[in-house]
């Protein structure tokens, strides 16, 4: 079995047309961002967030106290909980 691995690089629709054989099949994309992660400009707790032509993310400023940051709010795709930290907790 083969592989595949599309990289978008501007947001918008698409198509991708899949032939094996005989069979043809014409499937949809979308790319809703180039990063992992959609996000726009932010402020909060002594932080500025831009988003640089390239779509990196430059944050300004200095935080209020440990711990403070920025925060986004994004949909996720799959069932239950997903956590993103870094760094990881210990075992145990």
């Amino acid at each position: 079995m083969g592989a595949l691995s599309i990289t978008g690089i501007k947001p918008g629709s698409t198509s991708l047309k899949l032939t094996a054989g005989k069979i043809t099949k014409t499937v949809p994309i979308t790319v809703l961002s180039r990063n992992l992660l959609s996000y726009g400009p932010a402020e909060g707790n002594g932080l500025t967030a831009t988003v640089n032509t390239d779509g990196s993310l430059h944050v300004t400023g200095t935080a209020t106290g440990q711990w403070c940051g920025l925060s986004w709010t994004f949909p996720c795709p799959v069932q239950g909980t997903v956590i993103l930290r870094s760094p990881p907790l210990s075992p145990g």
